[in-house]
């Protein structure tokens, strides 16, 4: 049978960008199998990123129903696949698909959705075991494996290069409120004293000629950080999907949870560091205070920058939709 898909996501400076560009890593593996996805988004961030991809989109409205909007477009578009992944649905809206369309649910935070054909799940913690059990005697097909880890082909295809010195990094926090963040993020790398050139997704705030004078240089758009990302001696970031991706070129990454479900995240790359929860384990201050730390022991830092080199993921988006159309 022909496949037809759409993803259903949610992608804006609020829920961070995660859920997009994994999604944008499975419809690059569709293109691939000669299958064009459609995507269905509410924001005009979304729709920044997919032009950039040159993906198909359609934004929905919020003046009209969301459930007769996908209908209307899973009709006029035969779409026999829908993947979605957002926080805004639960069962009530998988219900209202159930033998119109297949539905698969990125289940990162563990909540078993019914009225599903399919679920996915790519966490170095998910258990299959739990999933085999919970959906006993069901014909829902489980994607539960690490090996799935969806990384855009622009990271694969980028080539890692050699690092000896921590003199550029990049912070970014993902989708929060950021302008309090990184407020004192700036006022701590005015306390200190390094030869470090700070690259920072700034958020609302300005960067003012001061800033400028201490190195420290804006980045208004992480859409796709495979370039600036490979440029970078070290990034720390939130322990999303980029974590992922930033493995892929082998980049020195120091990764922290801004939300719960970003915690099975931390054996995402075995040589990333880990430090666990913002503010709760380890504070914005103490990160600046790490890579100033990289930046002065340059053995410490080129013997990890070394163990990195090591460690290179699959291409996982390739490997799920391969299982996907064989299930299909």
């Amino acid at each position: 049978m022909e496949i037809k898909v759409a993803f259903r996501l949610d992608a804006n400076s609020k829920v961070g960008f995660g859920h997009i560009m994994r999604c944008i890593a499975l419809a690059q593996a569709f293109e691939k199998q000669n299958i064009a996805p459609w995507f269905l988004v509410f924001d005009t961030e979304a729709v920044k990123i997919l032009k950039v991809h040159a993906c198909k989109y359609k934004l929905l409205s919020r003046e009209e129903n969301e459930i007769s909007q996908i209908k209307r477009l899973v009709s006029d578009e035969k779409i026999s696949l829908l993947i979605v992944d957002t926080y805004e649905w639960g069962e009530s809206e998988y219900k209202e698909f159930c033998g119109l369309v297949k539905v698969i649910v990125f289940d990162g935070i563990v909540k078993y959705p019914s009225n599903v054909w399919g679920v996915i799940n790519y966490s170095s913690t998910a258990s299959i075991k739990q999933y085999e059990e919970r959906y006993l005697n069901t014909d829902v097909n489980l994607f539960v494996d690490k090996k799935y880890v969806p990384i855009r082909l622009a990271f694969f295809e980028t080539k890692p290069r050699k690092r000896l010195k921590c003199s550029k990094v990049l912070i970014t926090l993902g989708g929060t409120k950021q302008t309090d963040y990184y407020a004192r993020i700036v006022n701590r790398i005015f306390e200190v004293h390094s030869d470090i050139t700070w690259y920072i997704t700034c958020g609302d705030i300005i960067l003012d000629d001061k800033c400028l004078d201490k190195n420290i240089l804006p980045v208004k758009e992480t859409y796709d950080l495979s370039k600036l990302g490979n440029e970078m001696d070290l990034v720390i970031c939130s322990a999303g999907t980029i974590v992922y991706e930033l493995a892929a070129m082998q980049v020195p990454t120091v990764a922290f949870a801004m939300v719960e479900n970003q915690m099975v995240n931390c054996k995402a790359n075995p040589n990333m560091k880990w430090v666990g929860r913002l503010d709760v384990d380890c504070s914005l201050e103490k990160l600046i205070d790490l890579a100033v730390d990289l930046n002065e022991k340059e053995d410490k830092y080129s013997l990890w920058a070394s163990k990195c080199e090591s460690y290179k993921p699959e291409n996982g988006a390739e490997k799920l939709v391969s299982e996907i159309i064989k299930c299909v």
